[in-house]
């Protein structure tokens, strides 16, 4: 195969969607175990959906029940404010999924967070 027929054939994939329920029904199945009551879980299932559901910027709990197809941004706020849930066995999770789907030995992964550290490279001398 050509690199030409690997971009083909990566674009339908994106294309079709099929790899966007895939890929929601697993982030689902991996945070399932961290929410201890079944409104916890379809709280975060519904947050993950709308996170998936359109690009653009979804920073606000508004924008994403908008996406979510809830009326307010309640249940969205208690599911990040008051709700019961293991945050280090999702990240945990998280991270082991990221590993399994994007690892490469000699890639490098740059995460960017809203609060900006910057390290400086080192100066000669």
């Amino acid at each position: 195969m050509t690199q030409q027929d690997n971009e083909v054939a990566a674009g339908a994939s994106v294309e079709d969607g099929a790899w966007l329920g895939k890929l929601h029904g697993e982030l689902c199945a991996l945070i399932a175990p961290v929410f201890c009551q079944a409104r916890s879980r379809l709280g975060a299932f519904a947050y993950i959906g709308a996170l998936l559901a359109e690009r653009g910027d979804r920073r606000s709990c508004w924008q994403l029940a908008e996406a979510a197809g809830h009326a307010t941004p309640r249940r969205m706020q208690a599911l990040l404010g008051e709700h019961a849930w293991d945050w280090k066995a999702a990240l945990q999770g998280l991270q082991r999924f990221i590993l399994a789907h994007l690892a490469d030995p000699g890639a490098i992964l740059v995460l960017r967070g809203s609060r900006t550290a910057r390290c400086s490279p080192p100066r000669p001398g």
